[in-house]
């Protein structure tokens, strides 16, 4: 078996100086660059991201789909152990659902665990689980009743419980 490390072009880092010379912070660019020093830490942090921009250039298209897939993969997990710590076995189970949503005018991959009651009381406990309250969907049941709804986002991942209908009793 054999390790290999790959060292990046362009690792930027930063460096301060307050004690001894009292020069501040910059930022400093494994491929040689260097930065002015600054006063404060976030000059020194936009002149590294200056350089990364120039140097490395805008992302393409394959940069983006891996970034938000890796966003996506933190948010799952995320949101895995939000439930795991949170959700118990008498409320009703989400079913999974991928979608697109347009956020900021471009499209981001978002996922929906749904799942739906017809106990008002039911609702209530996941609103209060998620810490959110309930809202009127433009949806209605086929009753013609307006659904209610409870979600909370964890970035990408919608956990959503929704009341459409009453049980008979």
């Amino acid at each position: 078996m054999t390790d290999t490390t790959i060292e990046l072009v362009h690792r930027v880092r930063l460096v301060t100086d307050h004690r001894v010379w009292g020069l501040g912070c910059r930022a400093v660019c494994s491929c040689g660059w260097a930065g002015s020093w600054t006063d404060d830490c976030g000059g020194a942090l936009a002149a590294g991201a200056d350089h990364l921009d120039t140097a490395i250039g805008p992302p393409d298209a394959m940069d983006e789909l891996m970034s938000g897939l890796l966003d996506l993969q933190d948010d799952l997990a995320g949101v895995v152990v939000w439930l795991a710590e949170n959700w118990s076995a008498d409320l009703p189970v989400p079913d999974l659902h991928g979608l697109v949503e347009d956020r900021d005018r471009e499209p981001v991959a978002v996922v929906r665990l749904l799942a739906t009651t017809s106990d008002p009381a039911v609702l209530a406990c996941v609103a209060d689980r998620l810490g959110v309250p309930t809202h009127t969907d433009t949806q209605f049941d086929p009753s013609g009743t307006p659904c209610q709804r409870a979600f909370r986002r964890f970035g990408r991942v919608l956990v959503e419980v929704m009341l459409c209908g009453e049980d008979e009793q």
